[in-house]
């Protein structure tokens, strides 16, 4: 189990939040100047939390505080504890990709937010790959995005975004079993890929024969029973020998013509490497050495 200690940030650039273990409850503080207790930093407290706990920067509400108010460099500091173990994460909005925690002592540098989420969820959760969520995944419906509207208990993201209903954590949180629904989820992931392909093929169908699917299928039908209509006359028919002259001679007609297109070719290919000048009178020389010939 992970417990919240104290929220801080250094150098100090917002009062610290202290935890207590229990219930705790965020209260807006009314100031001199207001009575009201919106906008006071509840919201962005939680959102300080969920930062440092290795939300994407680019998701993050604390990545759009104006730098003035809070520094690029400043670090938000959250310590917390897995089980009897004191641990410590630091992250600043300029390097939130090399978050650093300490424990015990010991502090790790990690090159990507990714590699420190794979840690935390191997202290989290220990060594059960696939048995559990990923850290993030435990924390979205436990730390619900203000974008989700609080409509739906799954629903736990911005609803601008799209994100598809996802209930591993929730499953985890009763104690049920992952692998059954994973299992399901990538067959319907299957299932929705078949039909996007399906969908892909009969639009080309309907691209290339301007008929649905369905009439092009009657016409392929009908276009094999020709085949096989055909296929048997072959078998049945026994070429004469006039008839395989006649295709001697299509064949010889074909190397003629083949030879013909090979030296014009290479005809045209002399004449490009001749001047302009000369291709014309070479041109009318042709033209009439053609008509004597003629």
């Amino acid at each position: 189990m992970l417990q919240l200690r104290k929220l801080y940030s250094e150098p100090a650039a917002f009062d610290p939040v202290e935890f207590s273990a229990g219930l705790n409850v965020v209260l807006g503080e009314r100031s001199l100047k207001s009575d009201k207790n919106n906008g006071v930093g509840k919201s962005l407290s939680i959102e300080f939390i969920n930062f440092a706990l290795l939300k994407r920067k680019s998701e993050s509400r604390v990545n759009k505080i104006p730098k003035s108010v809070f520094p690029e460099t400043a670090m938000v500091c959250l310590d917390f504890r897995i089980g009897d173990v004191d641990y410590t994460i630091r992250r600043s909005i300029k390097e939130s990709e090399q978050p650093r925690i300490t424990s015990e002592g010991s502090t790790t540098v990690f090159a990507k937010a990714d590699d420190a989420l794979k840690y935390l969820g191997t202290k989290l959760f220990g060594n059960n790959e696939g048995k559990h969520p990923s850290v993030r995944q435990l924390l979205g419906p436990l730390i619900r995005d203000e974008g989700s509207e609080f409509k739906s208990l799954v629903a736990c993201f911005d609803t601008r975004l799209r994100v598809p209903d996802d209930y591993t954590p929730h499953l985890y949180l009763f104690g049920v079993e992952l692998d059954l629904y994973r299992a399901v989820r990538n067959i319907l992931a299957e299932i929705d890929a078949v039909a996007e392909e399906s969908k892909r093929v009969r639009d080309s169908v309907k691209l290339l024969t301007k008929k649905d699917i369905e009439d092009a299928r009657s016409d392929l039908n009908a276009l094999s029973d020709d085949v096989v209509c055909s296929s048997d006359y072959d078998h049945a028919f026994t070429p004469i020998e006039p008839i395989q002259v006649f295709e001697k001679a299509i064949h010889h007609l074909r190397a003629v013509v083949f030879v013909i297109c090979r030296e014009g070719v290479a005809v045209a290919k002399t004449v490009q490497l001749v001047t302009e000048q000369n291709a014309r009178c070479t041109f009318l020389c042709l033209v009439e050495v053609t008509s004597h010939g003629l």
